[in-house]
């Protein structure tokens, strides 16, 4: 199979350029920018092996060679994290998601909070006051009437693209394997370590 190369010079003037853009528009009602990162080792993935199993075979499927853009994009995040005056969050275990997730719950009580993101996921935090949502691919912001209703739908309903099956396959799955026991205690852990940043976030982007 043939794979496109990845022009690292152009990926990397599209990422600052982004950032740079978004904090420049949204620093005057939400604060400075924080980019959470996803961590290699997700603790969802030590709990549930199947959690985004497919994502697996659709980039093995892909004509992109998505070795080198991960690779391109790793290497633009030790970069900002080492040249750039930016907020960057990367928790061991934890998910951007995770990241964003805390932060708007410890934060969002006193300031406005911005998630720079089209994933549907992220609706549920609009459960807490002052958490807003901007999809900037489609350059429209998300707004959900009742989040937490949606949270239980998508709880029930599950979520194919991560690999999370129906409640009723799920109930049948945790009877074939059981969770050892300590496990569940990872997600109180990474919250810790999230807070554990001390970053007084005013905007969260992935």
């Amino acid at each position: 199979m043939l794979f496109r190369s990845v022009d690292e010079a152009m990926c990397r003037h599209m990422v600052l350029n982004s950032i740079k853009s978004f904090r420049n528009k949204y620093k005057k009602d939400y604060g400075e920018l924080v980019i959470a990162c996803d961590n290699r080792n997700y603790w969802r993935k030590q709990i549930f092996p199947y959690y985004k199993a497919n994502r697996k075979k659709n980039i093995e499927r892909s004509e992109l060679n998505w070795k080198d853009i991960f690779d391109c994009l790793n290497k633009i995040k030790s970069e900002l994290k080492e040249y750039f005056p930016y907020r960057i969050i990367e928790i061991e275990h934890a998910e951007a998601d995770d990241v964003i997730a805390v932060l708007s719950h410890t934060y969002s009580r006193r300031e406005k909070i911005l998630i720079m993101s089209g994933d549907k996921d992220f609706q549920q935090l609009q459960r807490f006051s002052n958490v807003f949502q901007y999809d900037p691919v489609r350059k429209k912001q998300i707004v959900n009437s009742d989040p937490i209703t949606f949270l239980k739908e998508h709880i029930i309903r599950g979520d194919p693209g991560d690999g999370i099956p129906q409640e009723r396959r799920a109930k049948h799955d945790a009877k074939a394997e059981r969770q050892p026991a300590g496990e569940g205690d990872q997600v109180s852990v990474t919250e810790q370590r999230i807070r554990g940043e001390g970053v007084g976030s005013h905007a969260a982007s992935i």
